[in-house]
């Protein structure tokens, strides 16, 4: 999150997943992964997104998520990608463009609302976004009072289920207002 911290994008920030380690895994872990990506994504104050080619998408990724995150589909050698709803195509991976040697994703956006959808939190108001580490001893009331925000903040930034139970060594994510 450090690399992103502070930037400004004008698209969401994808998640690529199509390694062939993941097909090995069920289509709720692989969703849990993608969730988990998206929601880190989310919470920092950026869009997320999910890339991936249609038959990975719609195999190991539940239409749940599929609905709730931009998609990007790969899928070369079509006049149009058989996959419903996406807002980028991929239709070539051995495309040329002019200043860059070697071969490159040719790709097409459709219907990204740059100013309003992809818009990155930052833009709207300031933040500072902190990933704490919880140590021995922590409480969310604890870290909240240090840092000048609410135990529900905290709880809902990172999506904690039992407010009384933090693990040492478990990330959290705290937004700073400037």
């Amino acid at each position: 999150m450090a690399v992103l911290r502070h930037r400004k994008f004008a698209l969401p920030i994808f998640l690529d997943i199509e390694n062939a380690t993941q097909t090995a895994l069920s289509r709720d872990e692989v969703t849990a992964i993608a969730g988990a990506f998206c929601e880190k994504i989310q919470v920092s104050g950026y869009t997320a997104g999910i890339y991936s080619y249609q038959s990975f998408l719609e195999t190991y990724l539940t239409e749940k998520i599929r609905r709730k995150y931009p998609i990007w589909v790969a899928q070369t050698g079509v006049s149009k990608p058989d996959y419903i709803d996406y807002k980028i195509w991929q239709y070539r991976q051995d495309g040329t463009v002019d200043g860059i040697l070697g071969e490159v994703d040719l790709d097409y956006g459709y219907d990204l609302d740059l100013k309003e959808t992809h818009k990155s939190k930052h833009d709207e108001h300031e933040e500072d976004v902190i990933e704490y580490t919880v140590r021995s001893g922590d409480t969310l009331t604890r870290i909240a009072n240090k840092y000048g925000v609410t135990v529900s903040e905290l709880v809902e930034w990172n999506d904690i289920v039992d407010p009384n139970r933090i693990l040492v060594g478990q990330k959290l994510i705290i937004r700073k207002s400037m």
